[in-house]
């Protein structure tokens, strides 16, 4: 499944945290390791073309879609761990 793909990736970046097991399509993890909160978080991401919404204050709503395949979500992975790596800069 694509969006446990993702989960265990998002678990291994540091400042990001996956509070839940995923049984679904649906991942929600933290930022809140990184400084920033998931507004802005997410705002980065939509610059950088992965579209993903706002949860909670620190928390962002990922879903994976049928249309997305391996490749997207490798994609989409990368350019997660490059925003949370690069937060306080």
């Amino acid at each position: 499944m694509r969006a446990q793909f993702l989960a265990k990736g998002l678990g291994r970046v540091p400042g990001l945290h996956v509070p839940h097991r995923v049984e679904t399509n649906i991942v929600i993890f933290d930022v809140g390791g990184t400084g920033l909160t998931a507004a802005a978080f997410a705002a980065r991401l939509k610059h950088r073309g992965v579209l993903i919404n706002a949860a909670g204050a620190t928390q962002l709503r990922l879903l994976t879609h049928y249309d997305a395949g391996r490749s997207a979500c490798e994609l989409a992975l990368a350019v997660i761990e490059d925003v949370a790596q690069t937060a306080s800069v």
